[in-house]
């Protein structure tokens, strides 16, 4: 209980992601659990603004999920209760 009270922010628990802003430049960003879509972290922090590659968004990512105690199963629910459920027509 300890490591998911330092993860909750209004409640929700939360994971750090790389981001592709656009060909060839990646971000790091935060996720809250069940929320859509995902804050970039300000440019001015330390791990913010842009990375030339995928790989070094994704390990400062890594990096600062492992500070949190997350597992990479929780990280990527976190991250999919983010995305849009799409539903389909048929």
């Amino acid at each position: 209980m300890g490591r998911r009270k330092k993860n909750l922010i209004n409640g929700k628990l939360w994971a750090y992601t790389a981001i592709t802003r656009a060909p060839g430049k990646f971000i790091v960003a935060i996720c809250g659990e069940g929320e859509g879509g995902y804050r970039p972290l300000p440019e001015d922090s330390d791990c913010g603004g842009d990375y030339e590659s995928e790989l070094a968004a994704e390990r400062t990512a890594k990096k600062l999920n492992d500070r949190l105690g997350l597992t990479e199963a929780e990280i990527r629910r976190i991250v999919l209760s983010t995305m849009p459920r799409t539903r389909r027509v048929v």
